[in-house]
C-alpha cells in the first residue's frame, strides 16, 4: 500500500528469498518488484530475526518444449524469463493449486514464476488460465487499474510495458481478453473484436 513503515532487522537476519535461504542478500533484494517480505521476531524483543521474501516474475507462455525443459515468455520485457530453463528436479509446477507437470502447461497460460538465489536456483512455477472477455470502460495509468465490463483490475506493469513496446494502446471503449495472473492482475491484454468475442 502507499503507507510508509519501519522495522529493525537483526545483524544476522536470516533470509528465505523464494523459498530458499540465501546468505549473500543485498537491498535491492528487498525491494521486490511483484511480491511481499513476511518478517519473523522470533524471540519478541522487537527485532526481526527472518525476512521471507516472495518475488514473482511474470510470464505469458508463448511455447513450451517439454524435451528441453524450456518455457518461452510472450511479453519479452524481462529478459531474466525470456526463456526459462527448467532443471531436472529443481523446479515445481502448480495449476489451480495442484502440482502439474510442464506438459500441462499450455501457450497463453500465466505463469508467476519464484526464482530462489544462489548456485543451484529452484524455481516454483504457478500457472493462471483465469481470462476476461470484455469492453474497456475506463483505464487509470497513475494507479494501473482497467475497468473491463464494470469490474476494475489492477494491471502488471510488464503488461503495459509489453504493449507500449508493440506501439499499442488501450483504447476505451474497445474490447478485450484480459489474462490474469493468479493474484486477479491483468498480465497481458489482446485487442479482439466482436466477432471474435462470439465466435
Amino acid at each position: 500500500d502507499t503507507k510508509t513503515r519501519t522495522a529493525r532487522l537483526n545483524d544476522n537476519i536470516r533470509v528465505i528469498y523464494n523459498g530458499r535461504f540465501y546468505g549473500d542478500y543485498g537491498d535491492d533484494d528487498f525491494k521486490p518488484k511483484n511480491g511481499s517480505i513476511r518478517l519473523l521476531d522470533n524471540n519478541n524483543d522487537g527485532t526481526y530475526d527472518v525476512a521471507f521474501i516472495s518475488d514473482l516474475k511474470t510470464v505469458v507462455v508463448e511455447s513450451v518444449f517439454t524435451d528441453d525443459l524450456k518455457i518461452y515468455d510472450k511479453l519479452n520485457v524481462d529478459s531474466s524469463v525470456s526463456i526459462i530453463k527448467l532443471e531436472e528436479d529443481e523446479y515445481e509446477i502448480y495449476i489451480d493449486g495442484e502440482e502439474a507437470k510442464l506438459s500441462d502447461i499450455s501457450r497463453d497460460d500465466v505463469l508467476s514464476v519464484a526464482i530462489s538465489h544462489g548456485v543451484s536456483p529452484y524455481i516454483t512455477v504457478y500457472a493462471s488460465r483465469n481470462t476476461i472477455n470484455g469492453s474497456i470502460e475506463s483505464f487509470n495509468e497513475s494507479e494501473k487499474e482497467i475497468c473491463i465490463s464494470g469490474d476494475q483490475y489492477k494491471i502488471l506493469q510488464d503488461a503495459l510495458d509489453a504493449l507500449y513496446a508493440k506501439n499499442k494502446d488501450i483504447k476505451i471503449k474497445s474490447d478485450a481478453i484480459a489474462h490474469l495472473d493468479i493474484n486477479g492482475r491483468i498480465a497481458y491484454l489482446d485487442a479482439v473484436s466482436y466477432t471474435h468475442l462470439r465466435a
